[in-house]
């Protein structure tokens, strides 16, 4: 497991969870529908060219989100995030007006040829530089989880060669309107 005082990644969903997980995506994904299909690929909020499927309506059917629930928050959204050669998400905070909740980003699948598409978070600099942020690329394992703040600035490096697929799930602190 990496612990980071930015992030941690860790396993928390079985392969079964994974496997399930992988095959709801195909079946609710337009790139499940119609694999040919590309005109569904998008720009959404700070998502580029990907493939964008909000399961937030149907979180409640899925037994393996019950693992990755957080202790003290609310589920507040769920969706997948198919990644494509040309895909990557610029940097950004996830704040909204939740600015104390907790994002879990799990990577279910990868193109054996996946060049890119690596997690990116940002961290302020020290002493006469801390108005500086730099980047720290992590590579997050098929299967891992990573779990960071609302406030972490992260996004995902330009997708070279291949695909990745992502579930994301927000959380909200219970006591939060």
């Amino acid at each position: 497991m990496k612990k980071h005082n930015l992030y941690n990644i860790r396993k928390i969903l079985s392969d079964k969870d994974i496997e399930d997980l992988i095959k709801l995506h195909d079946k609710h994904s337009a790139f499940g529908r119609n694999r040919y299909k590309t005109s569904d690929r998008v720009q959404y909020n700070n998502l580029n060219d990907v493939i964008y499927t909000d399961m937030t309506d149907l979180a409640h059917t899925i037994p393996a989100l019950k693992k990755l629930d957080v202790e003290g928050h609310s589920r507040l959204r769920t969706y997948f995030v198919k990644y494509f050669e040309g895909s990557y998400a610029v940097p950004h905070k996830d704040v909204g007006h939740h600015n104390k909740g907790i994002t879990r980003l799990t990577v279910l699948d990868t193109s054996k040829d996946l060049k890119g598409g690596y997690p990116i978070c940002y961290k302020r600099g020290k002493g006469e530089h801390k108005r500086n942020m730099y980047p720290i690329v992590e590579y997050n394992k098929k299967g891992f989880t990573t779990t960071h703040r609302f406030s972490l600035m992260h996004g995902v490096s330009k997708v070279k060669k291949g695909w990745r697929l992502v579930l994301v799930t927000w959380y909200k602190k219970k006591n939060e309107s």
